[in-house]
């Protein structure tokens, strides 16, 4: 949902999107910013809609402190981690709308063709659980990262997810860095099935084997690379000392731990 069209020159639109543009390393032509109507953030998130219908949100996120480079923490993460539909974070100025000048800003490349959970049409969560396969292996990802960067607020609103190319996103990852906790993922799985089906199949039999082979790639994944991983919290101040108990885990215990909490 989508609140007011900005009221932007034609010189100010074409030059943040020139701005865009440069951060992104793409070419970007605006046709309009409007607000985004419902969040957290939302008197200070807008997106910027290009002439091909792409979307690049517009968001300072002062709920939390140090929120825009935590959000610009967990899509570098994603990125060392190689998670699928991951968001580009890149912090810009966009002083031609009103609210947000003198502000950072970080400019969120939107996952194309995707709405929130919480928007899903009846038919396509209908589509979602006649094979959920595909859903829960990517949620089961981005699942191991959030539990490893501790993200809350883990609703329907901050997930996306596209029927047209059945892919998933987690956004809004500002409030980060607490204490992972399994039960802060129920929502999204909730969406696909009864998580006490799943909780009784174990990692043996499908739809709960794909959920279970996300956990154990990003897992796995961030063991073979934790080098990196640390690296990338030591570039933030507020972050160089973050540990998660989901960080001592292997791919096999992770599994069982999320799956014991299946209640």
């Amino acid at each position: 949902m989508l609140g007011p069209v900005q009221q932007l020159t034609p010189q100010q639109l074409q030059t943040l999107g020139e701005r865009l543009g440069a951060a992104h390393g793409r070419h970007v032509v605006l046709y309009e910013v409007r607000q985004v109507g419902i969040g957290a953030n939302n008197g200070t998130h807008f997106v910027a809609i290009q002439d091909n219908g792409a979307r690049i949100g517009l968001k300072a996120s002062n709920r939390v402190a140090d929120g825009n480079a935590k959000e610009r923490l967990v899509a570098k993460i994603a990125d060392v981690l190689a998670l699928p539909n991951a968001c580009p974070a890149v912090e810009v100025t966009a002083h031609e709308i009103p609210v947000l000048q003198g502000q950072g800003v970080n400019a969120i490349v939107w996952l194309e063709g995707s709405v929130k959970l919480r928007d899903l049409q009846p038919v396509e969560i209908v589509q979602i659980r006649a094979d959920p396969r595909g859903y829960l292996f990517q949620y089961g990802q981005w699942m191991a990262l959030g539990l490893l960067l501790g993200v809350k607020d883990r609703h329907t609103e901050n997930w996306v997810w596209s029927s047209g190319s059945g892919r998933l996103s987690m956004i809004d990852n500002e409030d980060c860095l607490q204490p992972g906790v399994v039960q802060d993922f129920y929502p999204g799985i909730d969406l696909a099935g009864e998580r006490s089906v799943l909780k009784a199949m174990g990692r043996s039999a499908e739809p709960a084997r794909s959920l279970a082979a996300g956990l154990e790639l990003i897992q796995d994944r961030f063991c073979t690379r934790r080098q990196e991983f640390n690296q990338v919290l030591a570039g933030f101040d507020f972050a160089a000392g973050y540990n998660s108990q989901f960080m001592g885990l292997t791919s096999a215990e992770l599994i069982d731990t999320v799956f014991l909490n299946l209640a």
